[in-house]
């Protein structure tokens, strides 16, 4: 996978890299990256552009940079 750079990135020290996974995450992730003091690389997926389709809140709301999103917890892996 030459032509994707997610994984040099992730390695790079000093630089955030944020990657949504649908519209929701997309618009709360790129404000918090916009306010974030830290230098930050927002990827878009292309897949999002026609692939997804999600209700985006129209206030605004920020996603923590950092932290996973849990999206079902299990006793021997979580998603």
């Amino acid at each position: 996978h030459s032509q994707s750079p997610e994984g040099f990135l992730a390695g790079c020290h000093g630089i955030v890299v944020v990657m949504p996974r649908g519209p929701k995450s997309a618009k709360g992730l790129l404000l918090s990256s916009v306010r974030s003091k830290d230098p930050v690389i927002f990827l878009e997926p292309k897949s999002l552009y026609r692939a997804a389709i999600e209700d985006v809140p129209d206030a605004e709301y920020e996603i923590p940079l950092g932290k996973a999103e849990i999206l079902h917890e299990g006793t021997d892996v979580t998603l």
